[in-house]
């Protein structure tokens, strides 16, 4: 395994939480939600969290929505 890789598989090691994208009655993405449900996954020791990816979200947001829920 090359340097690089050997880099990328440290980075990535450990359990990951995958976010269901909560969603507001009138269909739009529930930005508040994300956030307080990252803040507490972040006191945890995963390694990391997986945003509008649960569900094939990720392909039926647009690129603002999917930016915006990575910056909660």
């Amino acid at each position: 395994m090359n340097h690089t890789a050997t880099h990328t598989a440290r980075l990535f090691s450990g359990p990951y939480a995958i976010l269901a994208t909560p969603f507001l009655p009138d269909k739009q993405v529930d930005y508040e939600q994300i956030a307080r449900q990252a803040d507490r996954l972040c006191a945890t020791d995963l390694a990391g969290i997986v945003v509008c990816g649960s569900t094939s979200e990720c392909a039926l947001l647009s690129p603002q929505e999917n930016k915006r829920g990575m910056t909660a």
